[in-house]
């Protein structure tokens, strides 16, 4: 697959040696238009290179996750469950991963993207963006819960609202920034501002209707156990 910008040339293919490069070079070279092969260059991913990239990244996101969890555990240590808080944090983080991840290999099949350093590079970055949410919502339940005495589901649905309007604000903003250079950036950052930009959209609503839901749904079915416990004994 070919793609002319600007006199420039961008060329897919599937895996091939230094020889069929050379070859490709020449004919186009020689069909097309003149080329300058100081200024030509090819990279390639072998599937152990792609394989070895998906490892890294499985890797990383279980570190980020874990590093993720202690910090908001202790974060929300003078809360009650602080751990459940970040539980539901990488539950919402992962559903964002997964839509990622899902919209890259959809993409694989369609214009042929191939699992290289920026896939890893937004896989991590969709990991911070969707815990960063998540976190602003849960920040502001930890305050209200401080300053008032109501239930779960009334301090979680009271700081949605307080945090929603800011969060879509910030949220909408990086986006149009990411549109934008998805728009006019190359081909080389493609790959890595559409997955980016899908997994922004995704943590956008994930810490809503996710992370936050998740939690109150937790602490119900916990306090429902120990009623019933207590009725048992």
């Amino acid at each position: 697959m070919g793609d002319q910008s600007a006199n420039k040339w961008q060329i897919r293919t599937s895996f091939a040696d230094t020889d069929q490069v050379q070859a490709l070079l020449t004919a186009l070279s020689e069909s097309v238009v003149p080329l300058d092969r100081e200024a030509s260059r090819y990279d390639t991913v072998a599937p152990s290179v792609g394989g070895e990239v998906t490892q890294a990244a499985a890797v990383a996101v279980v570190v980020a996750s874990a590093i993720v969890l202690l910090f908001i555990w202790y974060s929300f240590r003078r809360v009650p469950h602080a751990f459940r808080y970040g539980v539901c944090a990488i539950a919402g983080m992962l559903h964002n991963l997964l839509i990622a991840a899902g919209f890259f290999a959809v993409m694989g099949l369609l214009r042929g993207w191939e699992v290289d350093a920026l896939f890893l590079t937004a896989i991590l970055t969709v990991v911070g963006f969707s815990v960063q949410d998540s976190i602003v919502v849960f920040d502001r339940v930890r305050e209200n819960a401080q300053r008032r005495r109501e239930p779960l589901e009334t301090l979680v649905n009271r700081s949605i609202l307080e945090v929603i309007v800011r969060s879509l604000t910030t949220q909408l903003n990086a986006m149009f920034v990411m549109t934008a250079i998805l728009l006019f950036g190359g081909a080389s950052l493609e790959k890595f501002v559409a997955t980016w930009l899908v997994g922004m959209v995704s943590g956008t609503y994930s810490s809503i209707c996710i992370a936050a839901p998740l939690l109150v749904e937790w602490e119900n079915a916990a306090q429902r156990r120990e009623l019933e416990a207590q009725a048992a004994a």
